[in-house]
């Protein structure tokens, strides 16, 4: 799930002073996430309320549906198979016994030996074998070791906490983390050149 957060107005000037390092997120902006995501779980807990409501309601008709759908599907299997029965009887003449109602013949292939099937293949029909690399064997097998036919590259994703509320009241309790943080940032963005604010 991704969830958009609006600019915060009070942010612009800090962004356009240092336009190449963008604001870090702040405490604000995953409260204000928090509040989205519970809005959200009250909205839906409402709607869910609403749904059984409508249920309860139209359970007589649902229960009804059920066995129209269940009588359909009996009757549809019969015909069926009496139409295939009388297909195999007729000795495939009778392919249409009634309006609507057809009766196709699909062909099944199952292979018995599979090894046999790949030694055939490639003497006599050498396009139909495919070579094909596992990828997820291949790369745990390399590792970290550098090959000319790979590129490796490096994504970094940001990851929001499931439980927002636990992750703020835990930031509560450890009130010494957001000094530490803090210093990371100023070191980081010394180490690129920025500057301390």
């Amino acid at each position: 799930m991704t969830t958009e957060l609006t600019p915060n107005p009070s942010a612009a000037p800090a962004a356009e002073a240092s336009a190449a390092q963008p604001p870090a997120p702040t405490r604000a902006d995953i409260e204000r996430i928090h509040e989205l995501r519970e809005a959200l779980r009250v909205r839906k807990a409402e709607l869910d309320a609403a749904h059984e409501l409508v249920d309860e309601a139209f359970a007589a008709e649902r229960e009804q549906i059920a066995a129209l759908t269940e009588q359909l599907d009996a009757a549809v299997e019969d015909v069926k198979a009496r139409a295939v029965a009388l297909f195999i009887a007729t000795k495939r003449e009778v392919r249409t016994p009634a309006p609507g109602l057809q009766v196709k013949v699909f062909k099944e292939v199952e292979v018995l030996d599979a090894a046999a099937m790949l030694a055939f293949a490639k003497q006599h029909v050498p396009l139909a074998v495919r070579e094909v690399v596992d990828e997820k064997v291949l790369l745990r097998a390399l590792g970290d070791r550098e090959v000319p036919f790979l590129r490796r590259t490096e994504d970094p994703r940001a990851q929001l906490a499931t439980d927002l509320g636990a992750a703020l009241l835990k930031a509560d309790l450890k009130p010494t983390l957001a000094p530490a943080v803090e210093a990371a940032i100023e070191q980081a963005r010394a180490s690129q050149g920025g500057g301390a604010r």
